[in-house]
């Protein structure tokens, strides 16, 4: 490997580490609000509309970007599963953050934030269990 890849390589791990440990930061600076009504950040707009459809609507304090609500309901965009914004999502200080699978490796900067839970959604099947998951939840 030459130095200026080596030199490269060090740079992003010594980025990420920041970008990791100021999202640590951020989860730890206010603490969640214990004993209250659940704070719900939904980050797919199947697992947003499924919480709806439950009756859980009042729970969510935050949605994906590409989450649609019924008429004059509004919340705020967070990015995507893919994407998240971890700022905004540490702001509303969840106390769960709802997934599907296409999270990745996503899902355990999240769950820095809060208990993050990733419902697989590709089958039939998984529509179902995660369906019964999520009214438990």
């Amino acid at each position: 490997m030459n130095r200026r890849a080596l030199v490269s390589s060090l740079g992003a791990l010594l980025f990420s580490g920041a970008a990791a440990f100021a999202v640590s930061r951020l989860a730890m600076q206010k603490p969640k609000a214990l004993g209250g009504p659940p704070r719900v950040v939904s980050l797919s707009p199947a697992l947003t509309e499924t919480t709806l459809a439950l009756g859980a609507g009042e729970q969510l304090v935050g949605i994906s970007d590409f989450c649609e609500l019924p008429p004059g309901k509004t919340l705020p965009r967070l990015g995507s599963a893919l994407t998240p914004n971890h700022e905004a999502i540490a702001a509303l200080e969840p106390s769960l953050i709802l997934c599907d699978a296409s999270v990745g490796s996503k899902g355990h900067s999240l769950a820095a934030l809060a208990p993050c839970e990733i419902l697989p959604w590709l089958t039939l099947a998984e529509v179902v269990q995660s369906t019964r998951r999520l009214g438990q939840l």
